[in-house]
């Protein structure tokens, strides 16, 4: 899982320059991912310290399990009729973590 969440923050970190410009965040679709996985990597990193994980572990599995939901909505966007964009998940990932830190930080538990 760390593996995981380490080559998509170095994903993220490759296309820093783009998701850093106004344009990127004008895109009303990128505002409701970030908003989206934000809420989710709250709500999971707190499920994870309620059940007994430490700090550290509720952070990988909140944003380690964001990361994969917003994957897994990217994959199910190219079969139907929705569009597959890949900056979609910058957008994700930048609220995964940005909610995971949030939710450990005030030691949140679900």
């Amino acid at each position: 899982m760390r593996a995981l969440i380490l080559l998509s923050l170095m994903i993220l970190s490759l296309n820093a320059n783009e998701f850093l410009t106004s344009e990127f965040w004008d895109e009303e679709d990128k505002q409701k991912h970030f908003t989206g996985s934000v809420a989710i990597g709250v709500v999971t990193t707190g499920l994870a310290r309620h059940y007994g994980s430490s700090k550290i572990e509720s952070f990988f599995i909140g944003v380690g399990s964001t990361i994969m939901i917003g994957w897994l909505k990217e994959v199910s966007d190219g079969n139907g009729n929705g569009t597959k964009d890949i900056n979609d998940l910058d957008a994700d990932m930048l609220g995964a973590v940005t909610g995971s830190v949030i939710s450990t930080q005030f030691n949140w538990r679900f």
